[in-house]
């Protein structure tokens, strides 16, 4: 696999662990408890999309556009979500999402996702195809049990050749153990990142999976009001 078939995360460590960052033509999975960090990962990526222009679609099952534009909006400016979704800014804050925006950078929202039909739908817009596609809120598809939902996206990753990352709470997967990473995350993707969420400031990201990949352990900076995760100053990775 070359450096043309992956994407990058923006977040070093965990490039280090995917071999290089997420490939194009498979699904990978961003796992964990409840608030540790799945939306904020989602996001972390789409910024760096946007930055390198690569074309990408974000589909939240969960959250209104407007929402999630919000939280795009802080993660680029570095300027904090509640100031903007309140309009309570200081005159640097607007210069700074003024030059946090990207204008023209292929990037959009699918609208009215419920199947993974409806998303490949939404796969290309004005002539450009998506190479990558997120999608927040996986459980609220209507394709079946979690273990067809999941072959179902790897497949669509496969055919459209886009690299699909999807969101999934430990919860939802049916044999998870305590303290270790779910079997059944592998069900298709062809790597997960599950994340624990050590401090406010602080989380991990494990990575395992198959192909070219490290399996092993990345801590990243948490800015969760700015709704992004950072690199550490030393950006350690462990295996």
């Amino acid at each position: 696999m070359t450096t043309t078939d992956l994407i990058p995360t923006g977040l070093p460590a965990v490039d280090a662990l995917l071999g290089g960052g997420l490939p194009i033509g498979r699904l990978t999975l961003v796992s964990g408890r409840s608030q540790s960090g799945m939306t904020t990962m989602l996001d972390t990526i789409a910024c760096q999309a946007i930055r390198q222009q690569t074309p990408t679609v974000l589909a939240d099952l969960e959250s209104p556009t407007r929402v999630r534009m919000t939280r795009l909006s802080a993660a680029l400016s570095g300027v904090p979500f509640t100031d903007i979704r309140d309009d309570s800014l200081t005159a640097e804050q607007r210069a700074a999402i003024r030059t946090g925006d990207r204008p023209g950078a292929p990037f959009w929202f699918a609208d009215d996702v419920r199947t993974i039909d409806d998303l490949s739908w939404q796969l290309g817009v004005d002539g450009i195809a998506a190479r990558l596609a997120l999608v927040d809120g996986t459980r609220l598809l209507l394709d079946g049990g979690m273990p067809r939902i999941m072959l179902g996206l790897d497949k669509l990753a496969a055919s459209a050749n886009v690299a699909v990352v999807a969101t999934l709470p430990v919860h939802w997967l049916p044999d998870f153990p305590d303290g270790d990473l779910p079997v059944s995350a592998m069900w298709a993707a062809g790597a997960v990142l599950w994340l624990h969420r050590r401090h406010s400031d602080e989380a991990t990201v494990t990575v395992t999976g198959t192909g070219p990949l490290a399996s092993g352990s990345a801590t990243i900076a948490a800015d969760f009001t700015r709704a992004r995760f950072l690199p550490l100053t030393t950006d350690p990775v462990t295996s």
